[in-house]
């Protein structure tokens, strides 16, 4: 085995053991304190029926109802001193909280359990910081020691043995790596336990709830997301970042210069530990959150030593479970979470030829004649479609197809409306004899991969809404609309003073110079003493792509202007006039990344999708002005293919 499997294996070993353990501190620790602190908040509820109440229940009249006298006084005397006890700790809690209620001098039943409520939940969340303390600083000290250990033990190395200073544990505990620390995320989220409670008693006495049914109901808060889950998700992860900051600080102190980033290789690893597993990157562009873990919540990737790319760095092996027989098996150490998806997971393909085709770098395009799509056009076009593909630069669009072949289907292929094409979902209808050929607006098979740029596009979305329209809450749509508004405010701003000039001249001079810089294109499209209008840049806009090639070059970015304006920017190809309220009709409503209904484009998404895409494959000088005309909604698309990339067809 080889210095960086061995590191790697010993890594996932490290990563197990303080995950189990932190699995036991959840299960056994802070459970018993939650439980502890329910337990008291019920004697709290039961008091307050019993002192409050009368023998028909609680009423909100009398919740409200100001505490006098005895009453009052022992519960002020009360507060008092557990507020002088936070004040000696120097730990401020629910401090903030608790000052609010016990400055004022009006406080009725319900405001009292809510303070008493609050008091048991301070000392449960000092109970839950101090132990996480406790445990992420042994968790640290393990991890750093047991680093050193390993990065000399198979490196042949002897780095000196560094005593993890008190100071060095504090500052790691303290830093605000994700925006707050481990303590402060406890006390943001003890505080939202405890609105919660005190919305969840007072919706209990505006309805006339008996004790046991307020106790019933204030139990799952604590028990589940707002309590211990989120207690559990709060270990998890700061254990996650205090164990990677102990093998950086190893990594560092042994004397190397790279980590490899590793993630587990199991059906629920995220889309960004995919995108970084296996990647090696320098300990002083180490950046939490960004190439060391975590990378988001409950994260499980680690990191280990490399002695950087090229050295020693892919060779042996590490183990994956595989999610059929749920058992452990061995992989190469080059095989990256989508390789390993590919071969364990969809079964594409099998472990050989993956290795086959990896031996070189190469990915490999064709040869899958018994897909629907080779089936149905014949081995010759087929071969032909996959050689233009093949010579395609984007290795991103090579990895999209290859994931996506085997799902397009092909409805029919000698359409008898042979300038024709279309696709429904993932199905494709169009007369391959005549794609082939290519036409004055499409270079032989684009149309084909336009068409596939659709399937693509609706198999990824999943959900009966494109993958272009809902990416990123409607991104590429808004991207491709800045685009054209910047293109046209831009052209605006160079004419218009110009034409204004020209405007004081008189309007035949106007008119002439309109004609002259392609604002108009006929004497009588400007009408008599009209002053700037937003169409004559429109018209400039359109008149410019047209000079930019013949329609197989500007095809694409014709029909996403007119798709963008709804037809005021009109080259001449698209689908308006012949399909009038093509844009107008393609809208939906989907929930954003909050939960906001937003209304989304999915006509001009899922065209332009497909027009970038066949483009990128089959048509390099309609790509260059592609990116030239919407160089924001080309990152966009970018962004998509790379995520397309990544995630493959499950």
């Amino acid at each position: 085995m080889t210095s960086e499997a061995y590191w790697k294996k010993r890594a996932r070993e490290c990563e197990a053991y303080w995950h189990e353990k932190s699995e036991e501190l959840v299960k056994k620790e802070l459970a018993d304190q939650y439980e502890k602190a329910l337990y008291e908040i019920h004697k709290s509820i039961a008091a307050f029926y019993a002192q409050f109440a009368d023998e028909n229940g609680m009423t909100m009249q009398q919740a409200r109802r100001l505490l006098r006298g005895q009453k009052y006084r022992v519960w002020r005397k009360s507060m008092e001193d557990y507020l002088a006890e936070i004040e000696k700790t120097g730990d401020k809690g629910l401090l903030r909280e608790l000052n609010t209620l016990a400055m004022r001098s009006r406080i009725s039943p319900l405001d009292k359990l809510y303070g008493e409520t609050l008091m048991e939940l301070d000392k449960l969340g000092r109970d839950v910081s101090d132990r996480m303390r406790s445990f992420l600083t042994d968790a640290y000290k393990d991890n750093y020691y047991r680093g050193l250990f390993e990065i000399g033990h198979a490196g042949k190395l002897l780095p000196a043995v560094h005593a993890v200073s008190d100071k060095k544990v504090e500052d790691v505990l303290r830093a605000h790596w994700s925006g707050k620390n481990y303590s402060q995320r406890v006390w943001k989220n003890t505080a939202k336990l405890g609105k919660k409670l005190e919305q969840v008693m007072t919706d209990a006495v505006h309805r006339g709830a008996d004790v046991q049914e307020m106790a019933k109901q204030v139990a799952p808060y604590l028990r589940n997301g707002y309590g211990l889950k989120s207690a559990e998700r709060l270990v998890q992860t700061e254990l996650n970042y205090v164990q990677n900051e102990a093998a950086l600080a190893s990594i560092k102190d042994a004397g190397m210069k790279y980590f490899r980033f590793i993630a587990i290789l199991d059906t629920r690893t995220t889309v960004i530990c995919r995108e970084h597993d296996g990647q090696i990157y320098s300990v002083d562009d180490a950046d939490v959150g960004y190439n060391q873990p975590p990378l988001h919540v409950r994260c499980r990737s680690t990191i280990a030593a490399s002695f950087g790319e090229g050295k020693d760095s892919r060779k042996g092996s590490r183990m994956a479970r595989d999610t059929e027989t749920g058992k452990s098996v061995r992989v190469p150490a080059a095989m990256t979470y989508q390789d390993f998806d590919d071969v364990f997971i969809a079964k594409k393909k099998t472990l050989s030829e993956w290795q086959n085709e990896h031996e070189n770098g190469i990915i490999k395009i064709g040869g899958n004649y018994s897909c629907d799509l080779a089936m149905a056009v014949g081995k010759q076009h087929y071969d032909s479609a996959m050689k233009i593909l093949d010579s395609c630069p984007d290795d991103d669009a090579k990895v999209v197809w290859n994931s996506n072949e085997e799902h397009i289907r092909i409805d029919d292929v000698h359409f008898y409306k042979k300038q024709q094409a279309f696709a429904c979902g993932n199905r494709i209808t169009l007369n391959i004899d005549y794609v082939s050929q290519g036409s004055n607006i499409s270079e032989p098979y684009q149309t084909l991969f336009h068409e596939s740029g659709h399937a693509i596009d609706s198999l990824a979305g999943r959900t009966g809404i494109h993958f272009s329209t809902k990416f990123k809450d409607g991104a590429f749509a808004k991207a491709i609309h800045k685009d054209v508004d910047d293109r046209v405010k831009a052209v605006a701003k160079k004419l218009k003073p110009e034409f204004e000039k020209q405007f004081k001249l008189g309007e035949s001079a106007a008119r002439e110079w309109l004609l002259k810089n392609g604002c108009i294109n006929f004497s009588r499209e400007y009408g008599a003493q009209e002053k700037w209008s937003k169409k004559f840049a429109y018209k400039y806009v359109a008149n410019e792509i047209i000079k930019s090639g013949d329609k197989k070059v500007y095809g694409n970015v014709s029909d996403i202007c007119e798709g963008a304006t709804n037809g005021k920017i009109y080259c001449g190809i698209g689908h308006i006039p012949a399909e009038k309220n093509y844009w107008k009709k393609r809208t939906f409503q989907i929930a954003d990344s909050e939960g906001n209904l937003i209304k989304v484009e999915d006509g001009l998404s899922t065209e332009a999708f497909a027009e970038f895409f066949d483009s990128t494959v089959a048509n390099q000088k309609s790509l260059e002005l592609i990116k030239k005309y919407f160089p924001s909604a080309y990152d966009v698309f970018k962004e998509m293919l790379k995520e397309l990339a990544r995630e493959g067809m499950k």
